[in-house]
């Protein structure tokens, strides 16, 4: 049987379900009015699907109720529809596909955005100006992300910390904020020529801060992981105030934090 024959086959199949006088019917009474065998129509099928498909016995007034179990639908007591999984990469398709459905209308949005904003000649910081403002007005949240938005509660929280090390010939470095690094240039002569001005642009990292750590019992014997794990950075804020140490304990973790050194 050629595509041709089965798609005329199924079609004949489909108009006689739905003429009104077939309510009524068995699959065997349609097969015979038509006239086809059931041998037939599963011909048909096979032309034209493209895979392994599952076709379940059904009655003709079956036909718009979904596929389901007894048992589950008890228990689940809502709309089901259940399909054998005979493809395991079409199953993760299907699922991915589901996750991510709200992340694939957003995709098509930010470049309708995109197209918009070249149609209307505009620069590039307009255009990601639109871009930005599109994603922020139209992503969708969940109803449990929104309850924790509005009532101002962690969306993550952790009780271990990780920290990194950055060991290393030529480590990653960060520079200090602009405003601070031109502050400091102000506050220089005009005429000063010094050499520190290359190394007074990077931020104090934490192998320097181990390096110029207190030379105490406490410290002298310490590894640099141990002090990694162990220590931490004071801000200001956190500094008790009246007598200023080098090192506070912490009642709760019952650890040293060392303040930040100053160099």
């Amino acid at each position: 049987m050629n595509t041709a024959q089965a798609k005329d086959t199924l079609l004949k199949v489909w108009n006689q379900v739905l003429d009104n006088t077939s309510d009524c019917k068995t699959t065997e009474e349609i097969f015979r009015d038509i006239p086809i065998s059931q041998e037939i129509y599963e011909m048909a099928h096979k032309a034209l699907a493209s895979k392994p498909t599952t076709i379940l016995q059904r009655n003709p007034l079956e036909m718009w109720t979904n596929q389901y179990n007894r048992c589950l639908l008890k228990c689940w007591d809502a709309n089901m529809d259940i399909q054998y999984v005979l493809d395991p990469f079409s199953c993760i398709v299907y699922i991915i596909s589901y996750i991510s459905k709200s992340e694939r209308e957003m995709g098509m949005l930010l470049k309708q955005t995109k197209i918009e904003a070249t149609e209307g000649n505009m620069s590039a910081k307009q255009t990601i100006k639109k871009i930005g403002s599109a994603y922020l007005n139209h992503r969708e949240v969940s109803a449990q992300e929104a309850v924790y938005r509005v009532c101002n509660l962690k969306m993550k929280e952790s009780s271990r910390k990780v920290v990194f090390i950055p060991v290393g010939e030529n480590p990653t470095r960060l520079s200090k904020p602009l405003a601070q690094l031109k502050s400091n240039r102000k506050s220089k002569p005009e005429n000063y020529e010094g050499d520190d001005d290359e190394e007074d642009i990077w931020m104090t990292n934490i192998i320097e801060r181990f390096e110029n750590r207190p030379q105490t019992d406490t410290f002298i014997n310490m590894c640099l992981a141990e002090f990694c794990s162990d220590f931490r950075v004071l801000a200001k804020s956190q500094v008790p105030h009246g007598e200023k140490r080098r090192c506070l304990r912490i009642a709760e973790r019952e650890r040293l934090h060392p303040e930040k050194n100053k160099r």
